[in-house]
C-alpha cells in the first residue's frame, strides 16, 4: 500500500473515532448531574441534541452564546467544548443600570464559579447595545 493511501486511511479512522466520541459525549453531557433539574425538565421543549445536531456543532468549534440568562445552553456547551473548542458567552454589562440585568449576570457568574472544573474555560464578554458590541474575536 502506498504511503499516501495509508496516511489517508489513518486520517479517516481518526476522524470517525472523533465523530463517534462527539456523538456519545453530547448525550452524556445533556444527561449529566451538573445540570439543574429545572433545565433538564426544559429539554423536552428545547431539544438540545437535535438543535446542536442541526447546527452541526462539534466539540472543536468556537461557539458564541448570547445573553445566557441562567445558563441552560452553557450547562451543555461548556463541558462539550471544554477540551477542544471555545465557548464565549456575551452577557449583560456589569455597569448596567437595570437591577434585574445585574442580578442575572451575578447569578450566572456565581454558577460558573461554583463548578470550575466544568466552567473555568468559559469566556464571558459583554453585549450591551449600543456601547458594548465586540462580543468575540473576529471570525
Amino acid at each position: 500500500m502506498n504511503k499516501f493511501l495509508l496516511a489517508l486511511l489513518l486520517a479517516s479512522c481518526a476522524l470517525s473515532t472523533q465523530a463517534a466520541e462527539t456523538s456519545t459525549a453530547l448525550p452524556q453531557i445533556i444527561a449529566g448531574t451538573h445540570r439543574s433539574v429545572e433545565h433538564k425538565n426544559r429539554d423536552k421543549y428545547r431539544h438540545p441534541q437535535q438543535t446542536l445536531d442541526f447546527f452541526e456543532v462539534k466539540d472543536n468549534m468556537t461557539v458564541l452564546e448570547i445573553w445566557a440568562g441562567e445558563g441552560w445552553y452553557t450547562e451543555i456547551l461548556a463541558p462539550f467544548l471544554r477540551d477542544h473548542g471555545k465557548l464565549y458567552v456575551a452577557h449583560f454589562s456589569a455597569d448596567t443600570k437595570e437591577e434585574r440585568l445585574q442580578k442575572s449576570l451575578q447569578a450566572y457568574i456565581s454558577k460558573l464559579q461554583a463548578e470550575p472544573t466544568i466552567y473555568d474555560k468559559v469566556e464571558i464578554t459583554t453585549l450591551q447595545p449600543p456601547d458594548a458590541l465586540q462580543i468575540a474575536p473576529d471570525n
